[in-house]
């Protein structure tokens, strides 16, 4: 195999493990010659092999670009290729969550989306779902299905201590971890927490609600269901990286609240640290759940939720959680992860990196 130079185009000060895991197994491997990320780069584009892009909205640093900016990008992008490079493209979102924006996003989009060569799904359910929305653009890439990497990470630089928010000191702990981004979103979970209470079980929301200015009244009636709640504890700060895994591995099973995402990382997350996952029949993420036997519900329908949840402890109490772990150890170890992009970024027109 040929060494390759990897770009990852990204933010320089991108903090986001998954990505900082990906370097890193690049960086180990055989395969690959050097490994550098930056946006800098787009301003005299020198030659990598593979210019490898994670969100076309981070080529923005996360801000809704304007058309000098699209223009700037695609021109990096063109120089690129008429050099030789590969252009790779990972999947995690159909489009950015920015609704307002979606306009000029899909702009945006559809420049990056001119120059891949190698689009890289996180699961086969990635497929359809963007063929929906770009159903000309990606025709000519080849497309590969890597799954998302589990979240060693978290293990590595933990403080060592075990942070629990649970009310209760019994009852099955089900937890929410991560922002939640719209009101679609708290509604699934209110019926969570009704069914969670009424199981005997408790529930830890660790992860910013909507409505977040405390000048509006959403802000207060968003949040007070929760705050009553005697078997639910909320907490809407900051989580180091150092205290993720203490506060995962304090509960038994992650629960996620979404509606239209195809990916989320709290699955691979709650599968890394040996726990049950409970989310949404949707895109990857239900793709992913039925597969490992893991329990899924269907968006907006009460009944659904609560069945999930009832078994979820039924699933608990089997091991299903050990059963997640060892998954994560073996199907999502980044070792596995790396090696499946190198294939991919050699030439998966052949099909070595297929699942």
């Amino acid at each position: 195999m040929k060494n390759l130079s990897v770009l990852i185009l990204c933010p320089s000060d991108v903090g986001n493990p998954y990505v900082v895991q990906l370097i890193r197994g690049l960086n180990d491997h055989s395969c690959i010659e050097k490994v550098q990320h930056g946006l800098f780069w787009l301003v005299d584009p020198p030659h990598f092999d593979v210019v490898h892009i994670q969100w076309p909205e981070a080529l923005t640093k996360w801000l809704p670009p304007s058309q000098e900016q699209i223009n700037f990008i695609a021109g990096a992008l063109a120089r690129w290729k008429s050099n030789g490079s590969r252009i790779v493209a990972t999947i995690h979102n159909v489009l950015p969550h920015h609704k307002s924006k979606g306009h000029v996003y899909k702009l945006l989009y559809d420049a990056v989306y001119a120059f891949v060569d190698t689009v890289i799904h996180l699961g086969h359910a990635s497929h359809a779902a963007i063929k929906d929305v770009f159903p000309n653009e990606l025709d000519l890439a080849a497309h590969v299905v890597i799954p998302h990497g589990n979240y060693q990470y978290f293990k590595d630089i933990s403080r060592g201590r075990r942070l629990a928010f649970f009310k209760k000191r019994s009852g099955l702990r089900f937890l929410i971890f991560g922002q939640l981004r719209h009101q679609s979103e708290v509604k699934i979970l209110q019926q969570a927490a009704r069914s969670i209470r009424e199981s005997g079980g408790q529930l830890a929301i660790v992860g910013r609600l909507p409505s977040g200015s405390r000048r509006l009244a959403g802000h207060y009636t968003t949040r007070l269901p929760f705050w009553l709640d005697p078997t639910v504890s909320v907490l809407e700060a900051f989580v180091d990286d150092e205290d993720v895994a203490g506060i995962i591995e304090a509960t038994d099973v992650v629960f996620i609240a979404r509606t239209d995402s195809i990916n989320s990382g709290n699955v691979a997350l709650g599968f890394t640290f040996g726990k049950v996952v409970v989310g949404p029949d949707i895109g990857v993420i239900g793709e992913t759940l039925r597969n490992t036997g893991n329990p899924v519900y269907e968006v907006g329908k009460f009944s659904s939720i609560s069945e999930s949840l009832q078994r979820a402890q039924t699933s608990y109490a089997s091991g299903l959680g050990a059963t997640n772990l060892a998954y994560a150890d073996s199907e999502l170890s980044w070792e596995r992860i790396t090696d499946l992009h190198v294939k991919a970024y050699l030439g998966c027109e052949r099909g070595e990196a297929r699942q």
